[in-house]
């Protein structure tokens, strides 16, 4: 058996409060030569995504709790706290 094509992909779903939720996915197509080394390209490929969806969802967890704070703040300001 010849493997020509490896695909990996890696998600994480973030809870984003209200019931709410964003999901962070990456995913990469690579094509082999039947020289390469299966295990090493699946590798190279995995740490790909994860540092992807790792930066991603950086970007979400910051966002999201820059919107927490910013709805507490008015929370407070509505009911005379501040």
């Amino acid at each position: 058996m010849s493997i020509t094509e490896i695909k990996v992909s890696v998600g994480l779903t973030i809870n984003t409060g209200n019931y709410s939720s964003a999901k962070v996915e990456a995913g990469i197509t690579a094509s082999l030569k039947p020289e390469d080394d299966l295990s090493a390209c699946f590798q190279i490929c995995w740490d790909y995504c994860k540092k992807e969806v790792k930066k991603n969802r950086n970007y979400w967890f910051l966002n999201i709790n820059k919107r927490r704070r910013l709805c507490l703040m008015k929370l407070k300001l509505n009911q005379g706290f501040v």
